[in-house]
């Protein structure tokens, strides 16, 4: 009944803070998974991580605006995508240097 009702609803974006919390907690499966026994990302290293590519998330989206061109157009979605992409490599060895210079 509420949405028959009110057809419109607003919800924003995610502080950074909130995103790094998000990212952290989406992000520790997937390190458990592809670095196991990893000193470096086992218990709360998707935080480092997490925070590291929140900062790089907002730094393009201030960099390139929709303003500037129209396919400029980036949200948490994208972040999403980024997170879900690392389960497509093998980064037991090699992938695991590449991981610490986020560190």
């Amino acid at each position: 009944r509420f949405t028959a009702n009110v057809r419109l609803a607003y919800m924003g974006y995610p502080t950074k803070e909130s995103l790094g919390t998000i990212y952290a907690t989406l992000l520790q499966p997937v390190l458990d998974a592809k670095c196991p026994g990893s000193p470096t990302w086992g218990g709360k290293g998707g935080k480092k991580l997490a925070a590291c590519m929140v900062d790089v998330y907002e730094n393009v989206k201030r960099k390139f605006s929709a303003d500037d061109q129209r396919h400029y157009s980036f949200n948490p979605r994208d972040l999403t995508q980024w997170a879900a992409g690392l389960l497509r490599y093998e980064l037991a060895e090699a992938g695991l240097e590449l991981l610490h210079a986020w560190a």
